[in-house]
């Protein structure tokens, strides 16, 4: 009985760029070339990477043998469908902490506008999972808190993984 281990690392676009570079070289030093592999005999271990298609991250990988499958994703239809699933996620997301933390129906609008105004390339669902961790963890209704919040939207990732370990 052989044994197959698959390793899935999601979301290659939300990495750090020169942490991503040390990934690829490593997989590629791990992984054979698929010119290599034998017809009877499957690898151990097998990757699964999933990434938005931006050239930068995708150039990474064409020059190498690692074999490659692209899935849909890019098209401008899927694109918007994804944003308006993410909104329905916010706004789920938004009506649980106010039943949680008591938040008026004029402060849920504010933070869903300053949510809404973060860059569609920047809204996925690992971002809103981070900002709601956010807000729950670092939740302030003072208005300070709300200018401060406003201002530094969590309009990235890495922003959001900063603020959740404050």
């Amino acid at each position: 009985m052989t044994c197959q281990i698959i390793c899935v690392v999601d979301a290659l676009d939300e990495c750090n760029p020169e942490q991503l570079h040390i990934l690829v070289k490593l997989l590629r030093r791990l992984l054979p070339p698929h010119d290599e592999l034998k017809p009877d005999r499957q690898p151990s271990v097998k990757f699964l990477l999933t990434t938005r298609g931006y050239l930068k991250i995708l150039d990474l990988f064409w020059d190498s043998d690692m074999s490659c499958v692209h899935l849909s994703g890019n098209s401008r239809n899927e694109k918007d469908q994804i944003q308006n699933e993410i909104k329905f996620v916010i706004d789920h997301r938004l009506r649980t902490l106010a039943k949680k933390r008591r938040v008026s129906e004029e402060r849920q609008l504010a933070i869903r506008e300053a949510l809404e105004d973060v860059d569609a390339q920047q809204r996925t669902y690992l971002w809103i999972g981070l900002v709601f961790q956010v807000l729950e963890k670092n939740f302030d209704d003072r208005p300070q808190a709300r200018r401060s919040l406003n201002k530094e939207t969590t309009s990235t990732v890495f922003y959001a993984y900063d603020k959740l370990l404050q």
